[in-house]
């Protein structure tokens, strides 16, 4: 028997019997159900978040507060998309110069030099219309990309997919880039805000 149906034997069937107001019981049982309901998707959120900080991955807190993990085999924007979820969290979206700035230093001299895979991707959009994961959009003209090499540019996507990482070797490392998103990076994956 569901859980449901035990909650409403034990709690209707006594009304009724007594003569009671069905509805009112009814619409009370309804609103403790969806506090549970509330209740257990929070619980399960923080143990969600208390696993990945137990978890044996490196985890990186940097000064604006953000963590991070760094995954060091370079793989495509999609493998580094996958790999990130696969450890709760997601690619990274520095949407600040100053967080960008944090991140590539952290990347650059404690882990390697190289490219790092960020969340940001056209897929599904206008070629060169960049979007984060949660939607935010990255807008062309932002302080984010490199202006010196003309970043975004349509050079790398030619109506594919084309993804934003962070750094490049002999470029200005601290700007965005797009790249094809079967290029291979590294990938940077940040825990969720509210794992903090």
């Amino acid at each position: 028997m569901s859980p449901l149906w035990i909650f409403l034997v034990v709690f209707l069937a006594p009304m009724v019997m007594a003569g009671g107001n069905v509805d009112e019981k009814f619409d009370e049982i309804k609103t403790m159900f969806t506090t549970l309901l509330t209740e257990v998707g929070i619980l399960k959120k923080d143990i969600d978040c208390l696993k990945i900080r137990q978890s044996n991955q490196a985890l990186t807190t940097l000064e604006n507060g953000k963590t991070y993990h760094m995954y060091k085999k370079e793989v495509t924007w999609d493998e580094a998309n996958t790999y990130c979820k696969s450890k709760m969290m997601a690619l990274a979206s520095p949407k600040t110069l100053d967080d960008l700035r944090l991140l590539q230093q952290s990347t650059q001299r404690q882990f390697a030099p190289g490219q790092y895979w960020l969340s940001a991707t056209d897929a599904g959009r206008e070629p060169g219309n960049f979007a984060w994961h949660d939607g935010e959009i990255l807008p062309r003209e932002s302080q984010l990309w490199d202006k010196q090499f003309m970043r975004p540019n349509k050079l790398f996507g030619n109506g594919k997919k084309t993804c934003v990482a962070l750094g490049s070797p002999g470029l200005k490392d601290d700007r965005l880039y797009d790249f094809h998103c079967l290029y291979k990076a590294y990938a940077v994956c940040e825990l969720a805000s509210e794992c903090l």
